[in-house]
């Protein structure tokens, strides 16, 4: 195993050009060298940065100006991206290149990195102007924090780039062998490389590690308990498949189930993907809730065979409601039922215009099979008919 060691360097935007400062910041991300400056090589990459839409990268340049004092309001005092400081007679401001891209801005007088540095040795206020890029070699929930936190612009190595520990064949392993199949993975093969070697499924295969005493590596989703709905033997499934139901979509052609709840309480339904699943679903914002993605073939495939079908709000019908209600077992389907309520229920109470009071519980769905399933069952069981409008 090669260990690298943490460290820190200074990239100087002194005696280099914009464009040679942004290559050496942009190939950070794909895990090239930068040597000397390329004058010709680094415009080149500008333009092919630009065409491909990465301006984030022309954030790491600096551009210094300055102008007699403004006395108007202008557009650029209420960017974010736009530092300004002064006296009574001047302006002076940094920005960053993607910034001036965009805009076009520039104020009638501008300094290039050394000589604003020398300025701000005739005033030390300017210092809070001056921009500075770093280099820093650390650890991954290092680099995560950096970017949860998001200073003015970051250029991440992508861990594709970064070579792993050295690993024994994966043939070497006997995957007969419990301990075989923990070595493997403490020297970087994943569960799901694992589990192509095996019989045993991922799911099976993260229980193995875990109950080893092993810490799963942190995902981006690619690692599913993919046998999941496959069969319906818990009230967390079946209650989750209610939710799905109600709250949830499925796309065929991008392998993605998503359900969409409110953002005041969509981390119940996080922690039951989570424990269902067995990962981390990708949450995204969608006006006042959240957006819970799973990409995952399998369980989409196994969804749609059940009954929940795309665009199940108009193309679900009585055959598949059929068969879903006929993969959930009698002793879970209170569960699957309560889903649904959690989803897409409601309660109401008032008084009537005789004085008497009222209490109404009711939910919408898409079939008269899935309303006459269950008034059929809440009639059995508690003796009353609930009314199907």
């Amino acid at each position: 195993m090669k260990l690298i060691e943490p460290k820190v360097e200074l990239l100087s935007e002194l005696d280099i050009t914009p464009e040679s400062h942004i290559a050496r910041c942009a190939r950070v991300c794909y895990g090239k060298e930068y040597k000397e400056p390329n004058q010709e090589a680094d415009k080149k990459m500008v333009r092919g940065l630009i065409k491909n839409g990465h301006l984030s990268m022309l954030r790491h340049a600096s551009f210094y100006e300055y102008s007699p004092r403004v006395q108007a309001v202008e557009p650029w005092m209420f960017s974010p991206y736009v530092v300004r400081t002064g006296s009574d007679s001047l302006d002076y401001l940094s920005t960053n290149g993607q910034y001036v891209y965009e805009k076009g801005f520039s104020l009638p007088y501008s300094f290039s990195p050394e000589a604003f540095l020398e300025e701000c040795k005739k005033t030390p206020l300017l210092f809070n102007l001056f921009r500075l890029t770093f280099c820093i070699t650390t650890q991954i929930s290092t680099s995560r924090e950096l970017n949860r936190v998001s200073p003015n612009n970051i250029a991440e190595r992508s861990t594709r780039y970064i070579k792993s520990a050295t690993k024994s064949c994966i043939d070497s392993f006997d995957f007969t062998k419990e301990q075989d199949i923990v070595n493997a993975y403490l020297q970087g093969y994943s569960i799901r490389a694992i589990s192509k070697r095996t019989d045993i499924s991922h799911h099976k295969v993260r229980e193995l590690l875990v109950n080893n005493g092993i810490t799963i590596r942190p995902t981006r989703g690619e690692i599913w308990n993919e046998e999941c709905f496959k069969d319906i033997d818990s009230p967390e499934k079946a209650y989750l498949l209610g939710i799905i139901e109600t709250d949830g979509s499925v796309r065929k052609s991008h392998n993605e189930l998503t359900i969409t709840q409110h953002q005041d309480y969509y981390l119940y339904i996080q922690a039951l993907v989570e424990y269902v699943l067995g990962n981390t679903p990708h949450v995204s914002n969608d006006r006042q809730c959240k957006r819970l993605s799973i990409i995952n073939r399998e369980i989409v495939d196994d969804l749609i065979d059940m009954g929940i079908v795309e665009n199940k709000t108009y193309l679900q019908n009585d055959k598949d409601m059929e068969n879903l209600l006929s993969r959930i077992p009698n002793q879970y389907i209170n569960s699957f039922y309560r889903g649904l309520i959690d989803g897409d229920g409601y309660l109401s109470y008032g008084i009537q215009t005789n004085g008497g009071s009222f209490q109404r519980i009711g939910f919408p769905v898409h079939t008269i099979c899935l309303a006459k399933h269950i008034q059929d069952t809440i009639s059995r069981i508690t003796g009353f008919t609930p009314t199907i409008r």
